[in-house]
């Protein structure tokens, strides 16, 4: 049950792990830009007029906005005009165009704002809400911004509208057979645009056949020219690495009154559609390979969860046991309770343990237990407890002769042992409390050195690890394909790596937490946990006779392991007779002294409880020491281009 529990985690941590990077990268900002709208005009004199309209979702907490409107053409990066003469050929922003004006949708209305707010523009020197001049960032070379600032109003609404006008002198290059308009609209915004949609009005075109419109850096989107002088372009889910590029050749008479200096002597048409067609296959090829890099990021995720469940069937899951009853009435095996918790517990020993240790000592009459006047609560009885004479401790297993030393001779005086000095011990001091912890690990030792010297488990992590480790170079080559080979190929893979890399590294994990019983010790565990199930409803069992108190004493220091031992004593007290335990034999059921409240189980509780005071007394000076000692100051908590000009973008706080 245990191994299947952990495989199933494993799995749905591997799923979960991939979810959460893929999240990452299509979710990479709380600020929705629902959609992106804009208007292009193109004059006849190759100037472009552009209003945008953004519809952008906001959390709360977000007060200013920036919008870079570059207007650099980017003709020292373009290799079709090597050669060519183009120092002339420059665009300006037109000052005097650019405006903004700032809306919010309250459910069907549209609230204007703009009179309410703070504009503020870089070419005004105007400064932010920080008292900073106003800059593109990063780069502020022909470029200026566009600030607003809507703290006035209470901050930014839960949706926002920006509306930005601005005219771009020069946009178009023309050439001595065709005229270009190239630019890129944005780049580096706040967030995934959702959607984009703008149409690009031409002044005048006859000539449908010169007109050829190409997008580049688009996630998904789509082209319609939809007659001589309109073109309109699509685009969904752009993410913020991508940008929202154009090129659009046009014949020349489409800007018949363009400037001269605005010319460059060359043909380009054929360099271009042959640039346009190279890229589109080199796209195509791209978007193939990043396609078949997504399809075997699943399909190694599927197979890896498939050898992880091969693996688990043949290493992991435990062996099907040949008992298959509900209960089991009697003790199952003749080990210490201890050794029995270290089965149940896949090699774990507990707090519970020490004090099962401790009652079974008493209980087979190493120890004896004795009611003492309480020397601080004269209304509750103290319990010593000492050595019995008479009896041959060398018997004794490491583990119950440690009991002995822990107790009676290191914090007793050799001979005895009060409840009161147990449960004070690891309260007086550091080092008291520090000696508490460490015999606490020793027993914790002595347990496992015990237990490993029964057929409990078996080394199904190494035979693992042997036979099923090679599997791990699977996603780790994976990994490094999608890092060194596949961006060779403009195909950027980096979280398809992580993916792999995590899936490797899970499973690598897996192989090495591999644990599982026996054939022998998995039929023991089988018995023992019907065993517990008994002690749990055997007051239901209108068949089943009560045994003797001295049988119910033996039961009770491995339901004490079990975990299990207050919701035995609750049957217990209306279960057992009202009988004179002088006369039983008992032990640590006793009645040999009354005081408000004492019952037969009383001796037990205190002994149960003693044991976890004393461990929490002891964790608490030691961390109270370790406070102590600490120094410093307090702190806080740290927690493919066309080369088109422009590319502006924009930045939100």
């Amino acid at each position: 049950m245990k191994s299947r529990r952990k495989f199933l985690g494993l799995a749905t941590f591997i799923i979960i792990i991939c979810f959460i990077l893929l999240y990452s990268v299509i979710s990479n900002s709380s600020i929705k830009i629902e959609a992106y709208d804009a208007i292009i005009d193109v004059d006849e004199s190759g100037n472009m007029t552009v209003v945008e309209t953004w519809t952008i979702d906001y959390p709360t907490g977000y007060n200013v906005r920036f919008r870079d409107l570059k207007f650099s053409k980017d003709h020292l990066n373009n290799p079709l005009l090597e050669g060519l003469d183009y120092s002339d050929d420059k665009a300006s922003l037109e000052l005097n165009t650019v405006g903004v004006r700032v809306s919010y949708i309250d459910g069907d209305d549209v609230v204007d704002v703009t009179d309410d707010i703070e504009i503020g523009y870089s070419f005004n020197g105007d400064n932010d809400e920080l008292g900073e001049p106003i800059e593109c960032y990063p780069d502020t070379y022909e470029c200026e911004s566009v600030f607003v600032n809507l703290t006035a109003i209470g901050g930014m609404k839960e949706k926002m509208v920006f509306e930005y006008t601005y005219t771009i002198n020069g946009a178009v290059t023309a050439y001595d057979d065709i005229a270009e308009l190239n630019w890129v609209l944005f780049k580096d915004v706040e967030a995934k645009v959702k959607e984009a949609n703008v149409k690009i009005n031409l002044y005048t075109n006859s000539d449908l056949d010169s007109l050829r419109v190409w997008g580049h850096g688009l996630s998904n989107g789509n082209i319609d020219i939809t007659s001589v002088k309109e073109i309109n372009i699509g685009a969904r889910n752009i993410s913020t690495d991508e940008e929202l590029e154009l090129r659009i050749l046009m014949n020349k008479m489409a800007v018949a009154n363009i400037s001269s200096n605005n010319t460059i002597a060359g043909a380009m048409e054929d360099k271009i559609i042959s640039y346009e067609e190279n890229l589109a296959r080199e796209t195509n090829r791209a978007n193939i390979i990043a396609k078949m890099i997504n399809l075997l990021t699943l399909l190694l995720l599927l197979l890896m969860i498939y050898i992880i469940l091969k693996v688990y069937k043949k290493y992991d899951k435990e062996y099907t046991p040949e008992f298959s009853g509900i209960y089991y009435r009697e003790l199952p095996y003749d080990y210490s309770p201890a050794e029995m918790s270290y089965l149940y517990y896949f090699g774990k020993t507990n707090d519970e343990d020490a004090t099962a240790t401790l009652l079974d000592l008493v209980r087979r009459k190493y120890l004896k237990i004795e009611v003492v006047p309480s020397s601080e609560k004269r209304k509750e009885a103290n319990m010593q407890i000492s050595l019995e004479t008479g009896q041959d401790f060398s018997t004794l297993l490491p583990h119950e002769a440690h009991i002995i030393n822990w107790f009676i001779k290191t914090i007793g005086d050799g001979e005895k042992v009060t409840i009161e000095q147990i449960e004070k011990y690891g309260k007086k001091s550091y080092s008291e409390a520090n000696v508490f912890a460490k015999q606490g690990e020793a027993f914790k030792q002595k347990v496992k050195i015990a237990g490993s010297k029964h057929d409990f488990f078996e080394n199904a992590a190494e035979r693992a690890k042997d036979k099923a480790q090679g599997y791990a170079f699977i996603p780790i080559a994976f990994a490094i394909i999608c890092w060194l080979i596949v961006p060779m190929f403009n195909v950027d893979a980096t979280v398809n790596g992580i993916i792999s890399l995590v899936i490797g590294i899970s499973y690598m994990v897996y192989l090495w937490s591999i644990k599982r019983r026996s054939k022998n010790g998995n039929e023991e565990f089988a018995k023992w946990k019907a065993f517990k199930r008994f002690l749990e409803e055997f007051s239901s069992m209108k068949d089943y006779p009560i045994p003797s108190i001295i049988v119910w004493e033996h039961y009770l220091v491995y339901a004490t392991s079990l975990r299990i031992a207050d919701k035995v004593m609750d049957q217990l007290r209306i279960k057992l007779p009202d009988i004179n335990t002088e006369e039983s034999g008992a032990t640590f059921l006793s009645q040999r002294y009354y005081v408000p409240g004492f019952y037969y189980g009383y001796m037990f509780g205190r002994i149960s409880t003693s044991v976890s005071v004393a461990r929490n007394n002891s964790i608490s000076t030691i961390s109270n020491h370790n406070m102590a000692g600490a120094s410093g100051r307090g702190g806080g908590f740290s927690g493919g281009s066309s080369f088109g000009g422009g590319g502006g973008g924009a930045r939100s706080r």
